[in-house]
């Protein structure tokens, strides 16, 4: 049988089966106590650190960019929904690869740009010659005001009806991936 011992205020060394019931039970109590002390602690700990991650996932949400492209008479306009700046690092039009530049274009919030889409028209009508709509895809390589990195995929779907080329944007997704700068 085990015999649990340990010392009493007045430096005693008191055996458990000789403490009286009161003491037995004040000591379970305190260890009871000190064992929920720490589970509060711990439990404490867990939400806060949990709390943390909800906190960053929320402030996250102001820099997620809200883009729309839309094509229009020989160019492609970049629109900023969102509420913070983004920048227009780059595109890869259709089969080229990605061009992307040394300094990048601004699109403020509720802002918009532009790219002329000279060298994409013949392409488009090269692709639409047999008279079926196609899907040409666009990436645009944008960077958020925390500087996340953003490829918004988009595509092109083109037809032709009588002689004129028409022309609709579908955004596909918004990822966020790493590119690289030149």
């Amino acid at each position: 049988m085990f015999i649990l011992s340990f010392k009493y205020h007045n430096s005693k060394e008191i055996d458990w089966y000789i403490m009286k019931k009161a003491d037995k039970s004040q000591y379970i109590i305190n260890i009871i106590q000190t064992v929920l002390l720490f589970l509060t602690m711990l439990s404490a700990v867990c939400i806060g650190i949990k709390q943390n991650e909800i906190n960053e996932n929320l402030l996250n949400l102001n820099y997620i960019p809200s883009v729309a492209i839309k094509y229009s008479d020989k160019q492609i306009d970049v629109y900023n929904f969102g509420s913070q700046n983004i920048w227009l690092w780059g595109t890869k039009i259709y089969t080229d690869t990605a061009n992307i530049s040394n300094k990048p274009r601004l699109i403020p919030p509720n802002g918009s740009y532009y790219m002329l889409t000279d060298s994409l028209n013949p392409k488009i009508e090269a692709t639409l010659l047999n008279s079926n709509p196609v899907f040409l895809p666009i990436d645009l390589y944008i960077q958020a005001s925390n500087k996340t990195k953003y490829v918004v995929e988009t595509f092109l779907y083109c037809m032709k009806k009588d002689d004129s080329i028409i022309v609709h944007t579908q955004t596909v997704n918004i990822i966020q991936k790493d590119w690289q700068k030149p």
